[in-house]
């Protein structure tokens, strides 16, 4: 017996098998494994989920901004004639169509635009809101497709600029703008009187 205890005892000199068993029980024990996952993960998912809420409101943002400039244009070509109060109530309407997102952020533009038989435009009335009007007189740049000579179209123009609620993922602001081209409904040309 004292000689097992000799061979063992002179094996393990230097506390290796003691060593080896303390490095098999942490290999096996499985505490704290999950602790040490989430802390690796956790950054990466809450990056994940703050970016899908940004993008998401993005998508929002720009989807109103479109349907806005689109009722904009369809609620002037409903007139054959407007005033000043009609337009400040239309505009007042497509304000509305934005919330909840901050409209002062949104700059309205509207205009009246003759096309003449050489498909040269003219601006005949323009009006804004929180932007800069195309100058009544000058020209507008429509797309070829449009250009039918002797004919009149309302132009609306919508920019947002978009700031993410978050801004931990996407930084900065994101400028959004559409632009719709609608034909007289009730007239050839609408006429406008601030």
């Amino acid at each position: 017996m004292r000689d097992t205890a000799k061979t063992d005892f002179s094996e393990d000199r230097f506390g290796i098998l003691k060593l080896a068993r303390r490095v098999r029980g942490v290999r096996r024990n499985r505490q704290g494994v999950a602790a040490s996952e989430f802390a690796m993960i956790a950054p990466f998912m809450i990056a994940l989920w703050l970016g899908s809420i940004e993008l998401s409101q993005g998508v929002s943002a720009d989807r109103k901004v479109t349907h806005a400039s689109s009722a904009l244009a369809d609620l002037v070509t409903q007139q054959a004639n407007l005033t000043g109060a009609e337009m400040d109530d239309i505009m007042d309407a497509t304000q509305a169509i934005m919330l909840p997102f901050d409209v002062a952020n949104l700059s309205i533009e509207i205009a009246g635009v003759r096309i003449d038989g050489n498909s040269a435009t003219e601006v005949i009335w323009s009006e804004t809101r929180n932007g800069t009007a195309p100058p009544v007189g000058g020209t507008y740049a429509i797309p070829a497709q449009l250009l039918i000579p002797n004919s009149f179209l309302v132009v609306a123009n919508l920019r947002y600029s978009h700031t993410p609620a978050t801004t931990r993922v996407i930084t900065g602001t994101i400028e959004l703008s559409d632009d719709f081209f609608l034909r007289p409904r009730r007239s050839e040309e609408i006429t406008y009187t601030p």
